[in-house]
This record gives structure tokens, C-alpha cells and sequence, in this order.
């Protein structure tokens, strides 16, 4: 991940003097730098759209689908290398009851380049009635040309279903079978010849589990892919390696981490295993585990792969999810000439959020010229990783190793900012002649500025505020700590405003300006708001767990987050019965706006030293585009006609279910008077939702004491003061 070069002291040096200097001509380009070997490309096999994958046999890939018309499954053979395919119906197609159906479920390599295929007759339909009438195994030659066929005895396996999944089989033919007896528990996995004569059977553990167990290495051994729970209630995986004749299973050190249940891949070339974990494709031999494929940057996220297939080509097979439909992509290395007439974007993230990844892999199909790479420094998707990896991506750019666009989520951003780390994206976009801000919602940009300037940018919003029924609270939109405990204690003792306590320590905004390294807990201001918000237990959960509360007024402000336009209405109609509602916003010290924040899915900042602002400019213009913006579904867009478009399709969502206590109820679609309500205070919006994981922690660290009542609301504020400041001035 980290390349370290001669340059770094210098581009150090440069970032260093840039600020006082004001030089920015001479540019120096980006110094991340991505890995390019594993870096693949992928094209759909069209061909298989509607199939089922069986099975690899050297460059060709096998898949089989089942046809109601014909009741028999038909087999399709695809050449990776020529791009042709071929039907095959099995010899055996011609000796079916026509009121039978015929599944072909196992594609087998032999000796001699010879293929298996093992078929099995169904009385009536298939997959409704599953009594098998027959089952055979036909040889063909390499061409596909019937060489024998081989009865398959009645007994064999009868109470398993076989399937690539539940059966392998080595090159001589021998079978590996995985049983389970599901009223014992039994789980075990049989061994036969070719002959279908059983050599015995190797017991299993019957507290592990495999989902996928069978895997083979590049010489074609059969191998048991099996988790076995350990002490401590985890699973850990082995490979087994299995045999036949010695009915044995030995464990295999191959050198895997196993920790995350990869998923493994049979092996080929100069690998024994390949394996999935993370976000990447591995391949282990003798000498160790070497990264293969890098998904993220070939256009695959890791959540969404179903299976992986290696072919003898090197190429691969990946079954991929599209819209919750499965397809298949061929996937290769980049050619060198196609590396070389590609210019490359680095951008560096922490934790690859699934916007940002759809929205780079949405680019990057549609742009052949340019190609953003995306460096995560996090191993992982748990805080702990997330930490971490936050961390060495702030050590590698104050060493000066800075990629073209950074994602500043969580970034210590105002500290790089201020040392003249990032671009102005005003002037960036001023190059663009499609670029018009008024096409935009201008204080979505003003909440983003810093130090006059848009540092960094957000492309999509969700609103974070509170709401209060107006006959409790006036129409009055935005407090300051002082006035909303000033509204409170005007308030009758039955209406007290107990929230979700973790208001207090979510989001810093307005009580935490990194920009002067200030922060305001310790004022009678935040204690007080402390106070109101210290309810007994009882009343905080009760608040948590029943919306019922806002609507009986023992709970008076909803926190809540407005993702799309119907949200709003949804909260209206289920927790306040359609009640007039006011948009209070959550209190803060200096009050910014009308209250509510700005929550974006990813922000992202140009490195002041870029070579790539055309591509750059390219990118952002691709995720402002009103095309882009309208396709918005979880969140909402700064594009004005898009926002527009989206409001009144609220409006049309006449079946829109929310839940209510507990129940699943229908509210129905939006009145034009509330969404002119949620544009009204969209525009009046002027703060966007900082949250530092930090000064989170040291907030709830010195709440919780205060709330069990180990100190007091004055000291409690004091410790957060005192904590927050002294992390403020080392971040500086």
C-alpha cells in the first residue's frame, strides 16, 4: 500500500513552505502510488445470462439451466479463449419418459481430457417432485463426442443429492460424497471408485459445517473445506487434503489466514489454492500467499461476489451480483498497451463506503481515457480497523505520500487543510463549462467551506435534525443551547423534552470549531442542556423503544434523520398522527442556520499537487450531473432540479410502509405542503454534521459517569473540556 521514495522529504518539504509561500505552480503530482499486476479487467458473459455455473475445465466454463418446455436441463459450454459457446444435450436426452424431466447436475474432468457428465431422470417435473427414476454418468471425448455410458446402481447415494456441491471426484474417478444425517446430526463423506463401489467413509465433527466443501489443488486432489468451532465459540478452517483407497483425511498447513472464513478456490498455474477474503482474490503455494485481483479496482465489490471460478488461462470466472440479479464476468489482466493509453486517479479512503465504490465503479465504466484507483487503508470494515487505518493514511501524508482525491471522512481535515494540502474546488469547477452553481443548493456548499473555500466536497445530503409538535414549541426553527433550555423550562413539568441521549455526544457541530481549535463544553450553556437530558433510565429507554411517547407528549423532540422526502412524511404520520411540526434542530452553542445539518455520504478533497484535474473535474462533474443525481435513492440531491424531481415523486408513493410500534403500517404518499415544508427548511440549512470518533468517545466516556451519578454535570463538563482540547491541539 505504501511506496516510499527519495522524494517524499522533498514533497514534504513543499507542502510545508506551500502555505507561507503561496506557490502552487509548480506541481508536482501525486506520490501514492497503486500496484497495477493486480489490477483486472471484466466482461460479461452474456451468454450465461439466466444459467447456473457447474463447473471449469481448463479454458472453458460449463453452465446449465433448466427449460420447463423441454423439463430437461440443458448444458452450455463457454470457450474463454474464442468467446464461442456451444449447447450440449446429454446422450441420455433421447431414452427419457417424455412425462419425466432430465437434470445434468456434474461436469467431470478424467483422464485423458476426457468429460464426465452425470445426468439424472426425475419422475414428473423437476424440483417439484424429486424421486430420481435414474441416473447415469456419460464419458465423452474432448469434442463432446459419447464414448460410453455408465449406469449409475439405484443405492448409490440414494439419500443425497448430488450435485457440485455435495460430490467431487479425482481424475481417476473416484468419488467424494458429503452426507449428513439431519435426524443424527451424522455428517460424513463417503468414498467410491469409479465402479461406484464404496472404499468406506471418513467421519466428521458433527459440530463443524462447511457451505462449500469441496476444493481442489492444481494437480486435481480433492480437498475438504471444513470450519470447525473452537473453544471460544469461533470457527477456524482447515483444508483436508482426502483420499479415496486410504479413506483418510490429512490436515494440510497451507498457509492461509483464515481468519474471516475466505472463501476457497480450487487452484491452478502456479497456484495450489486460491481464496477470497477481504477485499481481494489471493493465491497460495509453498512459498506463501500473493495477492491476485484487486475487486475494488476491477470493478467488483467483494459483498457482492457469489462465487469465483479460476481457469487454466489464468482468466476467471466471477459470479457476481447486478441489482440483485447473478451474472458472469470473464475477468483478465490488463494488457500492457491498455495501461499505458490509461491515465490513472489515486484515491485514498478509509473503509471503502459502497457509495463511494458504485460511484467510481460507475465512472470508470464509462470513461475508457481515465481510471480512479482506490487505495483503502483499512483491513477491514470494524471501528478498530477503521482506526487504524485512518491513522497511517494521516502518517503517509505528512510523510508527503498524498494520492490525487482524498475521502476525508474522519480525516483530521482541517489541520491538512490549513497547511494547504487540498484545492479549491470552486476553481476547479470554474474550468467546467457545464458547471453552474446556481444549479446547485449554494448553502450545501457554504456549510462545506473552509477558510472561504470548498476544500472538500459532498455530492448527496441527508438532513439531521429534530422535530417538535408546533403547539408545544412555536414555529421558531434553531436554538442555541441558551434558548433551547430557555424554551424547556418554560415547558409544563409533564412535558419534559427527554431525547435520545446520544444527542449529547453524535455530532460536534456547533459546540466544536476545529478550525480555531475551540471547543465549548464547559459553559453553563452545556451543562444545563446536560441536566434536560439526564431523565432516569426508565424514561431514556422508554423514548428509545416507543414512538408512542411523541404522540401522548411524554416525549416533545424527535431525533431524526431525513434520507429521501418521504421520511419526513412517514414521521408525521406514524409517530405524530399528521400533527404540525416544527423543524427545532438539535441545540448547539454558536447556532449555525436553522439548526439541521448536512450529513453527505462521502466527502472527497483534491491534493493541492495533482497532475489529473481534467479527470478530476471529470469525476465530479459525472457525480453532479443531474442524470447521476436523480439516481439518488437512500439519500438526497444538491442538484436543484434533481431535489425537485425527487419531492414530487414523493408525492406519487402511495404504497410507502414505515414502522410504527412495532407494526409494519402504510402511510401512504406526501402532500404537496409537506414537501414545500422540507424544501423551506433544506434551504435554510447552513452547518453539515461533524463527527469526530474521538471526541465521541471521550463525550459518552465522561456522560456515562455522570449519568450513574459517579460525578457531577460541572465536572463531567469539565473532563470532556479538558480531554477534547488537549486531542484539538495535538491534531493541530
Amino acid at each position: 500500500m505504501r511506496t516510499k521514495k527519495l522524494t517524499s522529504l522533498l514533497m514534504a518539504a513543499i507542502l510545508a513552505v506551500t502555505p507561507l509561500t503561496g506557490c502552487r505552480k509548480n506541481r508536482t503530482g501525486a506520490t501514492l502510488e497503486v500496484p497495477l499486476e493486480n489490477y483486472y479487467r471484466s466482461e460479461e458473459i452474456t451468454h450465461a445470462s439466466g444459467w447456473s455455473a457447474l463447473n471449469a475445465i481448463g479454458d472453458c466454463m460449463y453452465f446449465n439451466h433448466y427449460t420447463a418446455q423441454q423439463k430437461s436441463i440443458v448444458l452450455l459450454e463457454y470457450n474463454t479463449i474464442t468467446g464461442v459457446s456451444r449447447e450440449i444435450t446429454p446422450a441420455c436426452e433421447k431414452e427419457r419418459d417424455p412425462a419425466n424431466s432430465l437434470g445434468a447436475s456434474i461436469v467431470m474432468e478424467l483422464e485423458d481430457g476426457k468429460r464426465g457428465l452425470l445426468c439424472q431422470e426425475y419422475k414428473a417435473a423437476a424440483f417439484q417432485d424429486t424421486e430420481i427414476i435414474r441416473r447415469c454418468i456419460e464419458i465423452y471425448d474432448a469434442d463432446w463426442n459419447l464414448l460410453e455410458t455408465k449406469e449409475v446402481p439405484e443405492d448409490f447415494c440414494e439419500d443425497v443429492s448430488l450435485s457440485h456441491y455435495t460430490a467431487a471426484w479425482d481424475m481417476q474417478g473416484n468419488f467424494f460424497v458429503y452426507a449428513e444425517n439431519r435426524q443424527t446430526g451424522e455428517k460424513r463423506i463417503d468414498t467410491y471408485n469409479s465402479e461406484f463401489v464404496q472404499y468406506g467413509s471418513i467421519p466428521l465433527s458433527p459440530d463443524g459445517f462447511s457451505t462449500n466443501p469441496f476444493v481442489k489443488d492444481r494437480e486435481g486432489n480433492v480437498y475438504l473445506s471444513w470450519m470447525q468451532f473452537n473453544n471460544t465459540g469461533h470457527a477456524d478452517q482447515r483444508l483436508y487434503r482426502l483420499s479415496a483407497v486410504d479413506r483418510t483425511m490429512e490436515d494440510v498447513d497451507t498457509a492461509i489466514n483464515f481468519s474471516g472464513e475466505p472463501h476457497i478456490v480450487s487452484g491452478t498455474g502456479d497456484y495450489d489454492f486460491f481464496y477470497i477474503s477481504d477485499a481481494d482474490l489471493f493465491g497460495v503455494n509453498a512459498d506463501g500467499r500473493a495477492k491476485i485481483i484487486d475487486f475494488v479496482n476491477s470493478d467488483f465489490k467483494k459483498e457482492d461476489i457469489i462465487d469465483c471460478t479460476v481457469l487454466s488461462n489464468g482468466k476467471f470466472i466471477i459470479e457476481y451480483r447486478v441489482q440483485d440479479k447473478n451474472t458472469f464476468w470473464l475477468a483478465e489482466k490488463r494488457s500492457q498497451e491498455e495501461i499505458e493509453n490509461t491515465k490513472f486517479i489515486t484515491l485514498a479512503a478509509v473503509g471503502t463506503y459502497d457509495k463511494l465504490v458504485d460511484a467510481v465503479m460507475d465512472f470508470n465504466r464509462e470513461n475508457n481515457g481515465w481510471r480512479i484507483m482506490i487505495v483503502d487503508y483499512a483491513e477491514g470494515e470494524d471501528p478498530e480497523q477503521i482506526k487504524e487505518g485512518l491513522a497511517r493514511m494521516q502518517e503517509d501524508m505528512r510523510d508527503g505520500f498524498v494520492a490525487d482525491l482524498i475521502c476525508t471522512d474522519g480525516l483530521n481535515f482541517e489541520s491538512f487543510a490549513s497547511k494547504g494540502f487540498f484545492d479549491d474546488w470552486y476553481a476547479l469547477l470554474a474550468q467546467e463549462e457545464e458547471f453552474h452553481r446556481e444549479d446547485y443548493l449554494e448553502n450545501f456548499f457554504r456549510a462545506y467551506e473552509y477558510d472561504g473555500k470548498l476544500q472538500r466536497l459532498g455530492f448527496d445530503f441527508t438532513v439531521y435534525t429534530q422535530l417538535a409538535k408546533t403547539a408545544h414549541v412555536g414555529e421558531k426553527q434553531g436554538y442555541t443551547m441558551a434558548e433551547f433550555t430557555q424554551l424547556v423550562n418554560s415547558l409544563p413539568d409533564s412535558m419534559k423534552p427527554y431525547q435520545y441521549y446520544y444527542s449529547m455526544f453524535d455530532s460536534q457541530t456547533g459546540v466544536v470549531d476545529k478550525g480555531v481549535q475551540k471547543c465549548y463544553y464547559d459553559t453553563p450553556e452545556y451543562i444545563d442542556v446536560m441536566q434536560i437530558l439526564n431523565g432516569t433510565p426508565e424514561q431514556r429507554e422508554q423514548v428509545t423503544n416507543h414512538e408512542l411517547d411523541f404522540r401522548e407528549d411524554k416525549a416533545l423532540f424527535y431525533p431524526c434523520t431525513i434520507r429521501k422526502p418521504i421520511d419526513y412524511h412517514a414521521i408525521r404520520k406514524a409517530a405524530f398522527e399528521d400533527a404540525e411540526l416544527t423543524f427545532t434542530g438539535e441545540p448547539m452553542y454558536i447556532l449555525k442556520g436553522n439548526g439541521g445539518q448536512f450529513h453527505t455520504t462521502f466527502t472527497l478533497s483534491v491534493n493541492s499537487q495533482t497532475l489529473q484535474s481534467e479527470g478530476i473535474r471529470n469525476f465530479a462533474m459525472h457525480l453532479l450531473s443531474e442524470k447521476y443525481q436523480k439516481k439518488l435513492s437512500i439519500s438526497m440531491p444538491i442538484h436543484k432540479a434533481a431535489l425537485a424531481y425527487s419531492l414530487d415523486l414523493a408525492q406519487k408513493q402511495n404504497m410507502h410502509t414505515t414502522y410504527f410500534n412495532m407494526q409494519e403500517v402504510n402511510v401512504g404518499a406526501a402532500t404537496p405542503e409537506e414537501m414545500d415544508e422540507l424544501r423551506s427548511y433544506i434551504e435554510g440549512i447552513e452547518a453539515a454534521y461533524t463527527k469526530d470518533e474521538i471526541i465521541c468517545n471521550i463525550v459518552l466516556e465522561e456522560t456515562e459517569m455522570y449519568l450513574a451519578g459517579d460525578q457531577s454535570a460541572e465536572k463531567c463538563a469539565e473532563m470532556i473540556q479538558s480531554r477534547v482540547s488537549l486531542y484539538l491541539s495535538e491534531q493541530s
